[in-house]
Formats: C-alpha cells, structure tokens, sequence
C-alpha cells in the first residue's frame, strides 16, 4: 500500500498484480465495515478532555433593590480545560491507561 504522489487523499493498493487508488475515506469504511463491534468501537474516533473545577467566591455590594451596604456572597464555578486528547479510541484510552499505571 503506497500514498498516491498526486493527490494526499487516496492510497494504492496492489492485489494479485493489480494496482487501483482508493481513498482513503473509503478504504477505511471498508475496513471499519469488516470488523467485529468491539474493534469498531476502538476505531471511533474521540476527544477526551480532563477538567479541572476552578471554585471562585465573590462579594458583591448591592446598590440598588437591597438596603445599601448589603452584601452579596456568590460562588461561581468555571471548568477549565487541562489537557485535550484527540484520535482513535484504542489509542488514547491505551494512553490514558499507561499514564495512570505510572502516576503518583
């Protein structure tokens, strides 16, 4: 199997001496057609995205509709992307698991 020079989209493929381009769209939803569910599921692809809660208190003085003077306690809560992980759901659920076994 070689990529195709003219176009980055297609690769050829030579069976019993015979050469044909297929693109690479198409050659993978053969394959993905050929697999049983469980190797279908490892080629979905994915975004993992670890978060981390940032937890914010702030006091607001209330100038109108309230007794002036009065305060107001608000706790506001953001989620903050750490990390991004994007590709087949093998691999980076394989990483995931590798990190994890070496983490302190």
């Amino acid at each position: 199997m070689n990529v195709s020079e003219s176009t980055t989209d297609t690769v050829k493929i030579t069976i019993a001496g015979k050469s044909s381009f297929i693109k690479i769209e198409d050659l993978y939803g053969l394959v993905f057609v050929m697999c049983d569910p469980e190797q279908q599921m490892d080629m979905m692809p994915v975004r993992h995205t670890t978060i981390r809660k940032l937890v914010r208190w702030h006091t607001v003085e209330v100038k109108k509709d309230m007794r002036k003077g009065e305060r107001l306690i608000v706790k506001c809560e953001t989620d903050v992307p750490m990390t991004v992980e994007e590709g087949l759901r093998a691999d980076v659920f394989k990483k995931r698991k590798e990190r994890s076994r070496f983490a302190i």
